[in-house]
């Protein structure tokens, strides 16, 4: 995620970061007007809202799903 307005750090950087990810990696990228550098500086539109919301939720979902399927590192009791 990374706000289109961002003044510090250019929104092009995270485009070309997702490009990084090798092949069969599951990556999903949001750059929205809603943002700037970590901060929300005007009221959304409808659609921007549903966006952000949808891939906030989208993110949660993967991580609650990688929580469970992720082998427990530790020592054997």
């Amino acid at each position: 995620m990374h706000g289109a307005a961002d003044t510090i750090i250019p929104r092009i950087e995270t485009l070309w970061l997702a490009e990084e990810f090798p092949a069969g990696v599951e990556r999903e990228v949001l750059v929205s007007p809603l943002l700037r550098h970590a901060e929300i500086d005007q009221p959304p539109t409808l659609r921007e809202t549903w966006q952000l919301v949808s891939f906030m939720a989208d993110v949660l979902r993967a991580s609650a799903a990688e929580r469970f399927t992720r082998p427990r590192i530790g020592l054997a009791r």
